[in-house]
């Protein structure tokens, strides 16, 4: 695969999340590349910004060429004046909010199999921004202190 089928790939993600998180300014932050020297491709990652009042969500796609075609989501909410942030992940291992992080990791049969997992992961996060809570982090400037979950055992 060429880079410009990722790139119509996320396009299509961007647009779905635009249509999804219209009341959202979507900021495209950047896309990484990960390949060789004679260009074989191993990885292509897009970062994109879901910017509120005073914090923003970043998510960063990443889709790997690997054999097992891993799509790796992560999620993180960062503030829009400072270096306060936290992965999402690490906030939902101590609160008890309903979220699928199932969605932030799967294999691919097909890489346009991507589209339709963040479709129903943008499902998700609409329901977590809904909730009282990510109201308020995301438009005051209130600062919860998340701890760091570093095991993969919890």
């Amino acid at each position: 695969m060429k880079k410009e089928y990722f790139y119509n790939l996320y396009a299509k993600i961007l647009q779905e999340l635009k249509l999804q998180f219209n009341c959202f300014l979507i900021e495209e932050v950047r896309y990484r590349i990960d390949e060789n020297k004679d260009g074989k491709l191993f990885s292509i990652d897009a970062i994109y910004r879901l910017k509120a009042d005073k914090k923003y969500i970043n998510l960063w796609f990443g889709i790997s060429t690997w054999k097992t075609k891993p799509f790796d989501i992560k999620i993180a909410i960062k503030d829009n004046c400072s270096d306060y942030g936290f992965p999402l992940t690490d906030y939902l291992s101590f609160r008890p909010v309903e979220f699928n992080k199932g969605l932030l990791f799967s294999y691919l049969k097909n890489y346009e199999d991507a589209i339709e997992i963040s479709k129903q992961l943008f499902v998700e996060l609409k329901k977590l921004i809904a909730s009282e809570e990510i109201q308020k982090l995301l438009y005051t400037d209130y600062k919860v202190d998340v701890p760091r979950n570093w095991s993969p055992y919890k």
